[in-house]
């Protein structure tokens, strides 16, 4: 969002570039002072203001008060249509919006297929153990693939950050030769599959979170392995993010300093969720917890399509609900082209996002809606085959 100002006392025109406010500091950029990140009381100091209070929509009106231009509202022209991906990477939709399922169990399926179904056009499995992580499940990427559903796994990285340290692992021989083996098994299986790796990132409920310079250069060392062994072609990257409306301040980073740059990203994913009686998510609506940080992503990457890559809302009679208004929410937001709700337990928290009854007949819903794509019908195979 770029706004031109006068400041009162200096009558000096600056260039700046306001950030959605995720959080009682503003994070602002001046583009005169080398595009660094500035919270208020900096702001203040640069520019010889008198102190403001910065709060809500109110505190950006308070900031631009007696100045030069107002903010211009956020708009999208419908429908979305994003830059072809190269290779064979996966291109989001033009129109609608790709449904998938963060699966409950270290399998293609989970109740979400058999209970809806068909099958989700996006898979993120939870598996239950390291070994899907340490290196790529293969076949249980033919498995989700056979029914058109694409695959997207995370590589995690906590095996290899415990031992030698997050800065340490660039210069680390094992976690390069790991990485390169995981790229050539992309190769091999030689479809289309998501990655992502540090998942929500911003938050420093990770090794990996708060630490946005080592971050991008773990980021890039791993995106440039790829593309020496040639994996690139069949990887689309999700550069994931925890939305700061979801959590307090103390505990969670501007999404934007961690971003690598669009040569190394290629969809953004948003994570978020409603939880009961945790960081006060419960009563957030989806909008709430998503809107403000779509707003801003289709701001500085609007050439990068946006998915929702991991929501949740906990388990009780209002979870239906809560997701029947997110769908409505969701086409709303035009440059959104996937969308992947949890159906699983958080047992760290602890966290019961799993779907109800009533949760499972909305869904039976929404996936008549041509808006959501899916794959195909789903049909149980014979026991004995």
């Amino acid at each position: 969002m770029r706004i031109e100002i006068v400041t009162r006392n200096t009558h000096k025109k600056l260039l700046i570039s306001v950030e959605d406010q995720y959080y009682s500091n503003l994070l602002i950029t001046l583009s005169q002072f080398g595009g660094r990140y500035m919270n208020r009381r900096d702001f203040l100091k640069t520019t010889g203001k008198t102190a403001l209070i910065i709060s809500g929509a109110s505190g950006i009106q308070g900031l631009l008060n007696g100045c030069v231009s107002q903010i211009k509202p956020f708009k999208e022209e419908v429908p979305v249509i994003f830059p072809k991906l190269k290779g064979q990477k996966i291109q989001p939709p033009d129109a609608g919006c790709f449904l998938g399922i963060y699966s409950f169990v270290d399998s293609p399926r989970d109740w979400f297929t058999l209970k809806i179904g068909v099958e989700p056009k996006i898979s993120t499995p939870m598996v239950r153990t390291f070994e899907v992580y340490d290196k790529f499940p293969k076949t249980l990427a033919e498995r989700i693939s056979e029914s058109e559903t694409i695959p997207f796994f995370y590589l995690d990285l906590t095996k290899y950050i415990e031992p030698h340290g997050f800065k340490n692992l660039i210069e680390n021989k094992e976690f390069a030769e790991r990485i390169k083996k995981y790229a050539d098994d992309i190769v091999e299986f030689g479809k289309p599959i998501f990655i992502s790796t540090m998942r929500e990132l911003n938050g420093n409920w990770f090794p990996w979170g708060h630490n946005p310079k080592i971050a991008i250069k773990v980021w890039k060392h791993m995106w440039n392995i790829f593309e020496q062994r040639g994996a690139n072609e069949y990887t689309t990257w999700v550069w994931e993010i925890y939305c700061p409306n979801g959590a307090p301040s103390s505990i969670i980073g501007n999404p934007n300093s961690y971003y690598p740059g669009d040569q190394f990203v290629d969809w953004i994913g948003l994570s978020g969720y409603s939880r009961d009686k945790i960081n006060r998510t419960g009563s957030m609506s989806f909008n709430e917890l998503f809107y403000e940080t779509y707003k801003t992503m289709r701001r500085y990457h609007d050439n990068k399509p946006v998915m929702i890559a991991e929501c949740g809302k906990t388990r009780s009679k209002n979870q239906s609900k809560w997701y029947g208004k997110a769908i409505t929410s969701l086409k709303n937001m035009p440059g959104l082209k996937g969308f992947i709700p949890w159906n699983n337990i958080n047992h760290e928290l602890p966290s019961d996002c799993t779907f109800t009854e009533e949760t499972y007949q909305l869904f039976k819903e929404v996936v008549k809606d041509p808006y959501f794509i899916t794959a195909k019908p789903f049909v149980p195979k014979p026991w004995w085959k």
